[in-house]
């Protein structure tokens, strides 16, 4: 197809272009260019919201890491706590069947 040919197809606004003047096609133009300027806000605004919310899901990771960390070491904690624990219980078990023994000792002596 020749450009003599495309013009008479082109199409603008349901009329040809051909047909149209400078002014409408000066207003179609300006109607073109609100409308690069407001898909351009758009566009910058969903970034903005994507980059807060890609910066909000970092933080949240990185205190999760924060949390899981305390949560090891507080793990961590009480198991030496509680290895503590069994061996204070084991020595005074000794301690009392020690005294015990001194006791009967004594009796058995009286």
């Amino acid at each position: 197809m020749g450009k003599k040919q495309f013009k008479n197809y082109a199409l603008l606004n349901g009329l040809p272009v051909a047909d149209m003047s400078k002014e409408q096609l000066d207003g179609y133009i300006f109607q073109l260019q609100q409308e690069v300027e407001h898909e351009r806000e758009e566009r910058n605004y969903y970034q903005l919201e994507r980059d807060k919310i890609q910066l909000f899901w970092e933080v949240t990771k990185h205190q999760l890491e924060e949390k899981d960390a305390i949560l090891q070491l507080k793990n961590t904690e009480i198991d030496e706590a509680a290895l503590t624990h069994l061996a204070e219980i084991k020595l005074y078990k000794q301690k009392m069947k020690h005294i015990m023994f001194e006791c009967q000792q004594h009796i058995d002596e009286k």
